[in-house]
């Protein structure tokens, strides 16, 4: 936990560390309760999933968020079922209270925990595999994921690593949805290509100095445009539209690359005119009727 995300916990979680109760009047002492160890809470304080965090992470400063709370940390829809689940690569002398969930955490994924929002956090393909050990929403989240440009399939696809636990039910999903929207992209660089555009990329992540990345669906470099196809809901409320033209803004700022959007509906329904449209703008010919092949 950051100072930032430390000094917060204490003053808005109504938060308390053991050793600065002695401070205190003796009122406010006697209706402090153990939130854990080393913490200590109001008792008249809601005890919401964000407290329940801020209590553990002043507690053991060493953890990491894991599974389900890491997933939440990530900005995924997770519900809360009241647990907080850490990881640490050494947890023999790790005491907790309930309701934290302690794992181990393999040294291997060490090099993938990164700092979201203050709070440490294993890298969301991780948390997705720790989800699918008990979750009923797992394909929710795995539909959110790459929608919200947190991940990619690809990344997924690579993290389910075999007699790892929850592999096998995140490779399940994962392939679910390999045959529903994440051929679309695949589908419009084909048929691009097959009218002449070359350059095109799948899957692109681009990074700034000060460490935000956004994955771009296809990137043709040479005329320095984004492609985006956005799925046949999730944009279709006015927060996701502002979210996507934020995004657009940022990558236009950063990187100095235009976006280009295109919906499912228009991929599945109208390629041909898609293609017409946009491959010109890429260097490529106006096509006439696709064949089947290039559909």
């Amino acid at each position: 936990m950051d100072d930032a995300l430390r000094r917060a916990a204490l003053s808005r979680h109504g938060l308390v560390l053991r050793g600065e109760a002695a401070g205190l009047p003796a009122g406010e002492r006697r209706a402090l309760v153990v939130a854990q160890p080393r913490v200590l809470v109001a008792g008249t304080q809601p005890q919401g999933r964000a407290t329940r965090v801020a209590a553990v992470e002043l507690s053991a400063p060493q953890v990491v968020l894991a599974g389900r709370t890491a997933a939440w940390a990530h900005g995924l829809d997770v519900v809360d079922d009241g647990t907080v689940d850490v990881a640490a690569p050494d947890t023999e002398q790790l005491v907790l209270l309930p309701p934290a969930r302690v794992r181990r955490l393999a040294p291997s994924l060490l090099t993938g925990v990164r700092s979201v929002r203050g709070h440490r956090v294993v890298s969301v393909e991780t948390a997705l595999v720790q989800c699918a050990e008990r979750t009923d929403d797992l394909l929710e989240l795995v539909e959110q994921a790459p929608r919200d440009r947190l991940t990619t399939p690809d990344r997924l696809r690579r993290r389910c690593g075999r007699g790892i636990a929850g592999s096998a039910a995140l490779r399940v999903v994962v392939a679910e949805l390999d045959a529903g929207a994440d051929r679309l992209p695949r589908r419009l660089r084909s048929a691009l290509e097959a009218a002449g555009v070359r350059g095109l990329e799948s899957e692109v992540r681009v990074l700034s100095p000060d460490g935000a990345c956004a994955w771009l669906d296809l990137l043709h470099r040479p005329s320095r445009t984004a492609l985006e196809v956005d799925g046949w809901t999730a944009h279709g409320t006015r927060t996701a539209f502002l979210a996507d033209r934020r995004r657009d803004r940022w990558v236009h700022r950063a990187h100095g690359l235009s976006t280009l959007r295109v919906t499912a509906w228009e991929v599945e329904q109208r390629l041909d005119d898609v293609v017409r449209e946009i491959a010109p703008l890429l260097g490529g010919a106006a096509p006439g009727r696709l064949s089947p092949s290039d559909r």
